[in-house]
């Protein structure tokens, strides 16, 4: 079944361009299939005056239930690390997720986690499934520097 839903994304993914608005009802519940369980990859930072580094170990461990998601993102750099709580929805092929609440966290002084708004694209890339895109976010108050995100999961091979 798994195999199924896989080889009816990657022709979907390919069809994306040209899929009328009927068709994203089948592209929703088949990404929904996909998106589910871990995603590892890079966070981007591009102030560096501003931020504790510039590129993170990152983490998405994603629950979909269909038109939402829910679960933990997870960055690191270095000893700094936190688990985050985020939601949030897909449409078509955009992902957006928005972290609400830091689970547990370890962070140099003077440095706070933000908590971000991702804006997502899925697709694939090099026989891999791929969640790239622009994040922004808010400390206690206060903007974040923004940047991009890369995260991948493997796809099931026949």
């Amino acid at each position: 079944m798994h195999f199924i839903y896989s080889s009816l994304l990657m022709l979907l993914l390919l069809c994306s361009n040209t899929l009328k608005a009927q068709d994203n009802n089948v592209l929703l519940e088949v990404i929904g299939y996909e998106l589910g369980g871990k995603w590892t990859g890079k966070l981007y930072q591009e102030d560096k005056q501003r931020a504790l580094a510039t590129a993170y170990d990152f983490e998405l461990q994603i629950d979909p239930y269909q038109k939402t998601v829910s679960g933990y993102s997870y960055i690191r750099v270095g000893d700094n690390n936190a688990k985050i709580s985020f939601r949030g929805k897909v449409n078509g092929l955009q992902v957006e997720l928005t972290e609400f609440k830091i689970q547990n966290e370890k962070i140099r002084d003077k440095y706070m986690w933000c908590l971000k708004r991702m804006h997502l694209r899925f697709d694939f890339d090099k026989g891999r499934y791929r969640l790239k895109g622009a994040w922004d976010g808010k400390t206690e108050g206060n903007d974040c520097s923004p940047g991009s995100i890369e995260v991948y999961k493997n796809a099931i091979k026949a």
